[in-house]
């Protein structure tokens, strides 16, 4: 019995620590759109920035996803998902967040090159990583966002390719690769239209 109230009782604490939040939220479509966007991000704020002790990860990613429902258009919110999401180590689950991310957002530059990262650090084949950065610029989605996020998506590339050039069992191969690679980016005609109008 005093284990099942200790149990009540800290579900009960967290029910009323978010009520408030939830309350706003329950007035959706009486709002207006704004005021709903205010209300997803101070409840998104305040339940991610839990002291560690009491962060509750799996309800982090829930509201996300909820906030999601409403706002899946918006970059911004996929954007800080999936930095949470990385800072709090998730692994596999940022894979299939990034594919959702990007594909939600294809504009957003910031994902594509975190998408980019996220493959590296999982030490997926060269292959993987070059499919994700051509569907990031081919598709024409990322010139919506502006020069900067095709950028973003090329910094990460050059970044990739350059320090897979220089790994310890890179061959005279990798290295072509990435001088082709890095030369092409930068030279590519989103660096002619930003130097030469």
């Amino acid at each position: 019995m005093v284990s099942t109230n200790k149990l009540y009782v800290a579900a009960l604490a967290k029910y009323d620590e978010r009520s408030r939040y939830e309350d706003r939220l329950a007035k959706r479509g009486q709002v207006s759109l704004t005021e709903e966007w205010n209300a997803w991000a101070e409840y998104l704020e305040w339940e991610t920035s839990q002291p560690k002790k009491k962060l509750d990860v799996d309800m982090a990613c829930a509201l996300y996803e909820r906030c999601l429902l409403s706002f899946g258009e918006q970059a911004r919110v996929w954007e800080e998902y999936v930095f949470f999401a990385l800072e709090k180590s998730l692994g596999p689950r940022v894979d299939a967040l990034l594919k959702r991310a990007t594909r939600h957002c294809p504009w957003s530059g910031t994902l594509w090159a975190q998408y980019i990262i996220a493959l590296e650090r999982a030490y997926r084949p060269f292959e993987e990583v070059s499919e994700i950065k051509h569907t990031a610029t081919t598709t024409g989605m990322l010139d919506l966002g502006g020069l900067e996020e095709v950028l973003k998506v090329n910094i990460a590339w050059c970044g990739f390719l350059k320090r897979r050039a220089f790994e310890h069992d890179a061959g005279e191969d990798d290295f072509d690769m990435a001088e082709m690679g890095i030369s092409e980016a930068v030279t590519g005609r989103e660096y002619c239209a930003l130097f030469f109008g």
